[in-house]
């Protein structure tokens, strides 16, 4: 599930998008 976020978020390029990721990395 991670990787496929991973792949998702250069496609959308948004930094919440980026800070959401990192948000669900540290939980």
């Amino acid at each position: 599930e991670i990787l496929k976020v991973i792949d998702h978020e250069p496609l959308l390029g948004n930094k919440r998008a980026k800070t959401h990721w990192l948000v669900f990395m540290k939980e």
